[in-house]
């Protein structure tokens, strides 16, 4: 088979015998015709159309004719010239938002800010529970035994603190405690005879007492003495010991 293309076929055209058959519909795109051999002249014979797809001559080439084909479709032609800009096209909906990206470094901190304002007070905490009791405080005890005329065979003083009996008198004795805390350490005696003994009077406060002791049927009589003091060595206003009545 013999394809020939447009621009041949044209030139065919030119001083050639064309015989144009009833089959002159391209065959999928393709002309197909059968052109009588070539003469002693040089010059092709005639020329007809044919279909393939029909049968006898209107489809097939006789003995003595060449099948040649071409298409209709032209060479391309040069590109041409850049058309025009066109208008701006509408604005696009929005599209989806992307994924978020990853966390970014830790930037460098920042200068310290000006001190704010002071805000109000709080309220106040709910109170704690109770703690637990501490040890006991220093006490300061004397313990004497103080015979009929007033001399001290057996006594425990704490040390800063002194005991001083004295015997002015039948049935008197006068007491002075020194040191004994910051308090008033108020004398107790016990005769150890049948009688009873009371203070008369004195003075105390501050660790310190001065006090007169008389026996209650006014005969000398011996006697255990007991004075207790606490605290520390603050001074404190003195108290007036008023005299108690005989019972």
């Amino acid at each position: 088979m013999r394809t020939i293309a447009v621009t041949c076929a044209a030139g065919l055209a030119v001083g050639l015998n064309f015989s144009l058959a009833s089959a002159s519909v391209p065959h999928q795109g393709t002309y197909y015709a059968c052109v009588d051999n070539v003469r002693a002249d040089g010059h092709f014979g005639a020329v007809r159309y044919i279909d393939p797809t029909r049968p006898g001559r209107a489809g097939h080439c006789y003995d003595g004719e060449k099948l040649v084909s071409w298409n209709k479709k032209g060479q391309p032609g040069a590109q041409g010239p850049a058309g025009p800009e066109g208008p701006q096209g509408p604005q696009g909906q929005q599209g989806l938002k992307g994924e978020t990206g990853p966390q970014g470094p830790t930037g460098p901190q920042g200068p310290e800010g000006q001190q704010g304002v002071r805000g109000p007070k709080g309220d106040d905490g709910v109170m704690g529970p109770i703690g637990p009791q501490g040890p006991p405080g220093p006490q300061y005890v004397i313990n004497a035994v103080v015979l009929a005329d007033g001399s001290i065979p057996n006594q425990t003083v704490p040390t800063g603190a002194t005991l001083t009996i004295t015997h002015p008198s039948k049935g008197t004795y006068g007491i002075a405690i020194t040191g004994l805390g910051d308090g008033c350490p108020v004398p107790i005696a016990n005769a150890f005879t049948g009688t009873y003994m009371w203070l008369n009077g004195g003075n105390c406060g501050g660790g310190t007492v001065s006090t007169t002791l008389n026996t209650g049927d006014g005969n000398d009589a011996p006697f255990a003495l007991l004075a207790v003091g606490s605290g520390g060595p603050a001074v404190h206003p003195r108290l007036h010991l008023t005299r108690l009545p005989r019972s």
